[in-house]
């Protein structure tokens, strides 16, 4: 026992070092901060309804089904919303993720490549400004992130034990079940059947493929049968279809969007995924005959899997004309160990390893001042702070739905933003969905003056705007309860 506890710390020991510090600074200030606008507040209240309705099949907000997401981390939530609903229980698990995929990416890349390239791959990731963000902040790009790299290590791992194909497709369809149908990830995993094709093999995918499917299909059988056309409209149509074929909700981006991201976010590091291709350029020649091609296919066969989930799923978003930077959450982890091998392969020599080891230092610090600066506890500019502070005001004045004019800025975006780059939710949030989260009320977002002082002279009702949308109520029957610089709250 002392000898199998010696060995795995020996082996392992930068992971529980990388891991308790880490940690340590995620959760440091992680209920400090309220929930951010938009997917916080969302996911956090699709908890938080799920929880009071007890309808685990179809996610909740403001009091009506939401059909854009799956149920999986809403599930997930019920966990710690047992023991409270606030920020730090609503962050909690995605701590875990960011944790849970440092620890899969250093297990993968020690195995098969070595210590130092675990290492390097795992202080890589954490320079990436996207994942230490998703890490300390709710959401399902981490998770599925997580899922995806789960199966990929299972995948490999079938090749010698036949039941690890089983466990693949189960974290492939736990992960569609947290994020959607974001499928990926299925292209490059097929792909990899013919790096080194054989039966065995072939019959492992179909395997996997069958525990995916009763893993992620029942689901989205029973939502189809429970809302027909809308479920295909919101959830296929919406969220795939229309955002490959338009640049939903202002999210333009060129074809070099995501590489610039990338480079923004992994230099100088990046420069290292260019020794593998430099490498067979320079030696192409090696590499000519058949023979030795599929034999360094074959011994280079996890690099080629790695990279193959960088490069088709990098293709295919590309493709699509709505860009948005967390969508290649999942491929930085594949990245990281391929920047990662690079490193270890061009100063591998004795004479460089000093460089090796200087190398290691500048990407903790890197990590380092990135996570600090990420956990700290400041809530943000001004405005935020007005918007929380009146949110929390409302919430403490009982019965009443609230009724809220959205700030001018989303009414003119209702006005005039192209219909073919909105969704059926674009302004079902009012520009401010944490106005549901925080409050606890039903919250009615009005786009419209009219109907809004239409409403307001009906009576017996709790009204919130902008301190620049005050001449709205003038003359009207309201009486001011609160305001700040920013907002103002009547009754009336």
């Amino acid at each position: 026992m002392k000898k199998a506890f010696n060995k795995l710390f020996r082996g392992y020991w930068p992971l529980l070092i990388i891991l308790v510090v880490v940690g340590f600074l995620f959760f440091l200030n992680l209920g400090k901060t309220p929930l951010w606008d938009w997917d916080e507040c969302i996911y956090a209240q699709y908890g938080k309804e799920m929880k009071a309705s007890g309808n685990l099949l179809t996610n909740q907000w403001n009091g009506g089904s939401r059909l854009e997401k799956p149920v999986g981390y809403s599930l997930l939530l019920q966990i710690p919303y047992l023991f409270s609903i606030n920020e730090f229980s609503s962050r909690f698990f995605a701590v875990l993720f960011g944790l849970g995929l440092i620890t899969v990416v250093y297990v993968l890349a020690k195995k098969y490549f070595s210590t130092e390239v675990a290492v390097l791959s795992s202080l890589i990731l954490l320079t990436s400004e996207s994942v230490v963000i998703y890490s300390m902040h709710l959401n399902t790009e981490l998770p599925f992130a997580l899922c995806v790299m789960l199966g990929l290590y299972f995948w490999l791992g079938s090749d010698k034990k036949k039941s690890f194909s089983y466990l693949a497709g189960l974290f492939f369809g736990v992960g569609v079940m947290i994020k959607g149908l974001a499928i990926q990830f299925l292209p490059p995993l097929f792909l990899t059947l013919f790096i080194d094709f054989k039966k065995e093999r072939f019959l492992n995918f179909l395997r996997m493929l069958g525990v995916f499917a009763v893993v992620a299909t029942p689901w989205h059988i029973f939502q189809l049968l429970s809302h027909g056309k809308d479920f295909y409209q919101v959830y296929v149509y919406e969220n795939i279809i229309q955002k490959v074929k338009y640049p939903v909700e202002f999210h333009f981006g060129g074809r070099l969007f995501y590489l610039k991201l990338f480079f923004q976010e992994l230099k100088p590091w990046l420069f290292f995924a260019f020794v593998f291709p430099m490498y067979y350029l320079i030696n192409f020649k090696k590499f000519l005959s058949k023979k030795t091609f599929f034999k360094e296919l074959h011994d280079q066969r996890v690099l080629a899997a790695l990279s193959l989930f960088v490069v088709i799923p990098l293709i295919l978003l590309t493709r699509a004309q709505t860009k948005i930077a967390w969508y290649t959450l999942s491929i930085y982890p594949f990245l990281a160990i391929i920047l990662g091998y690079g490193i270890s392969v061009l100063f591998r020599s004795k004479k460089l390893k000093f460089l090796l080891y200087i190398l290691m230092a500048l990407l903790i610090l890197d990590a380092g001042k990135l996570i600090l600066h990420e956990s700290r506890s400041s809530i943000g500019d001004v405005k935020t702070v007005k918007r929380y502070e009146t949110l929390k005001k409302v919430s403490e004045i009982n019965g009443h739905e609230l009724e809220y004019l959205v700030q001018f800025s989303e009414r003119r975006g209702w006005e005039t933003l192209d219909r073919k780059l909105t969704t059926s939710t674009t302004f079902i949030y009012g520009g401010n969905p944490c106005a549901v989260y925080y409050t606890g009320k039903k919250v009615n977002y009005f786009y419209e003056i009219k109907k809004f002082q239409k409403r307001v002279k009906k009576g017996s009702g709790l009204y919130l705007l902008e301190n620049g949308d005050l001449w709205t109520v003038k003359g009207l029957p309201v009486k001011k309860i609160y305001s700040n610089t920013d907002f103002t709250l009547f009754t009336n």
